[in-house]
């Protein structure tokens, strides 16, 4: 196992590429010292994509660029030929809808959620939600599977999305709590 650590300070940018492209992290970011970072959201920068032609030209430069090439094929292990050529197709879905596509299809499991609304009207939020309403959440939502000791919020992180359990049992931790 290889352990890389390369320190930023100031004015440093971090996980600019996964954002703009939807691929996961291909590293950790760990605060060496205490540390003020301003954190921008997926959602500002694709409303940003679709209100700004001057970054819409800047993110078009971007994915057209070699090092965004050699980034696909380094931290994600693709192909050069097909880096190059997502990135090709990234670039018309820009320029025709003023969005980047994820590079990662996204799994939704629709029809497991419309199955299993009876159960998660369990939760009160959800309980007077007309079926079409849940038929509508199910087209919006994100499934995904985490594996064991996989963290997917932190501390102080705003809270962008609600989590409803499928399958396993998951800890809530509080890293500041006496024990």
């Amino acid at each position: 196992t290889r352990r890389c650590s390369r320190s930023r300070s100031r004015g440093a940018r971090l996980g600019w590429r996964p954002c703009l492209i939807g691929t996961p992290h291909s590293r950790t970011a760990i605060a060496a010292v205490d540390s003020e970072i301003w954190v921008i959201p997926k959602s500002a920068i694709d409303a940003l994509l679709l209100n700004s032609p001057e970054f819409q030209q800047v993110v078009h430069q971007v994915l057209r660029s070699p090092e965004m090439t050699s980034y696909l094929v380094a931290q994600h292990g693709m192909a050069e030929t097909d880096a190059s050529r997502w990135l090709d197709e990234a670039t018309k879905q820009l320029v025709r809808y003023g969005r980047v596509p994820s590079m990662l299809p996204v799994e939704r499991r629709e029809q497991d959620f419309c199955r299993r609304l009876a159960n998660i009207r369990r939760f009160s939020l959800l309980q007077a939600l007309p079926t079409e309403e849940g038929e509508r959440i199910a087209r919006h939502l994100i499934y995904k599977t985490y594996r064991r000791g996989s963290s997917f919020f932190h501390r102080g992180e705003p809270a962008e999305r609600l989590f409803l359990i499928d399958q396993g049992q998951v800890s809530i931790v509080d890293p500041l709590a006496s024990h």
